[in-house]
């Protein structure tokens, strides 16, 4: 059973005058995680107290559960790497493909989700099938209707990142099952605020950095790996992704082996001392939390914002069966104007622009009194 959650804002550090409605940019770092940055730092000041098992294994082992749960899987097939390209280049690397076969991407996706699969057409002589938003209707259906036997990959958010838009990844993910495609998804702008389950959607690849929904640091992220990938090849080739590489004594011993499951595709220097405690207590609060009281909660502060913003002339937003529950893109029928942005900042309200959009992006730390701040700027003539 899910429940609205009551505002966080004590366990942040925003001051009362800052209404932060940016989280699908950059999440801010909780109290509890900031301190755990600093012990990361004396941590490092003093390396001689750096126990090799506690930090090069344990620590990432922690990260991995905690992500797992949040996915609904288990840690074996959770990999670590530093960013979301690193990941779908995991992905790029070891899906097979062959000669005239199509990838599926969608219109204006984030660049992290494109240029990997560009490069791969290009290498395997493959043909890039972007499907554009349709004006009126839904456009999962758009997607459905695009995938044929002919397709190798179908790379694809969970919710499109300009506006919030809500892939609908589980029936995509059935039609890519009956035609042997691949799903590989870029959940960045979801996972920690939209509920995502591995069973249920059965992806190849699932790729998620850490520093929006997830509230974790810059530099993390994390990439589930369907266990019939996971005897491909690595990206890069490093000697904490071995097998027995928790043997320090014994590293000199080469071997071809690498560790069980997604381990063997972390990346060099995954066990960051500086940066894995505190995305680990940011995990720790998400699940403390629960991404559906999260994703309940959120909705909320959405729907109050989208029912006074629709009755602004010239100004809509998505249908709230196309939305995802944790932020919105308002659509501006002359265009967004610079006026208007530069209003909002002279108010320290921060939101962003994204594509055609202007991205509003709550979290737990915002309250009625962010959103009426914003309203009340929104709705000047």
């Amino acid at each position: 059973m899910t429940e609205l959650l009551k505002c966080q804002r004590q366990l942040f550090s925003i001051p009362s005058d800052i209404s932060y409605l940016n989280c699908a940019y950059f999440s801010p770092a909780l109290n509890s995680q900031a301190e755990m940055g600093h012990k990361s730092i004396e941590y490092k000041q003093h390396p001689w107290t750096i126990k090799a098992d506690d930090a090069f294994f344990n620590l990432p082992e922690k990260c991995r559960s905690a992500f797992a749960k949040i996915i609904g899987d288990e840690s074996n097939n959770v990999t670590i790497v530093p960013s979301a390209s690193y990941g779908i280049n995991l992905a790029a690397m070891n899906l097979p493909v062959s000669s005239g076969q199509e990838i599926i991407l969608l219109d204006e996706q984030f660049p992290s989700n494109v240029y990997a699969w560009r490069e791969l057409a290009k290498q395997k002589n493959l043909e890039i099938k972007t499907i554009t938003r349709p004006a009126e209707g839904s456009w999962n259906e758009l997607i459905l209707d695009s995938i044929t036997n002919n397709t190798a990959i179908i790379a694809a958010p969970h919710s499109h990142w300009t506006d919030g838009y809500a892939i609908n990844l589980k029936t995509i993910g059935e039609k890519a099952r009956q035609c042997n495609a691949a799903l590989v998804v870029d959940a960045t702008q979801s996972l920690g605020a939209k509920p995502f389950s591995v069973a249920e959607i059965q992806p190849d690849f699932l790729i998620s950095a850490a520093y929006k929904w997830l509230l974790g640091p810059y530099g993390v992220t994390f990439v589930y790996i369907n266990p019939k990938w996971q005897q491909g090849r690595p990206l890069e080739y490093n000697w904490i992704s071995r097998k027995d590489s928790h043997e320090l004594n014994a590293l000199t011993q080469y071997t071809d082996d690498l560790r069980e499951g997604a381990r063997g595709f972390d990346a060099g220097q995954s066990g960051n001392i500086l940066l894995l405690p505190m995305t680990l207590v940011a995990l720790e609060q998400i699940l403390t939390w629960g991404v559906k009281n999260i994703a309940q909660t959120l909705e909320a502060y959405n729907a109050k914002i989208c029912e006074r913003v629709n009755n602004i002339a010239g100004v809509s937003t998505l249908d709230p069966s196309m939305r995802s529950p944790h932020f919105i893109g308002l659509k501006y029928q002359n265009g967004i104007t610079q006026s208007l942005v530069e209003r909002l900042q002279r108010e320290n309200i921060y939101v962003s622009v994204r594509g055609s959009s202007l991205r509003i992006s709550p979290h737990l730390y915002n309250d009625d009194n962010d959103i009426d701040r914003l309203l009340s700027v929104l709705e000047m003539p």
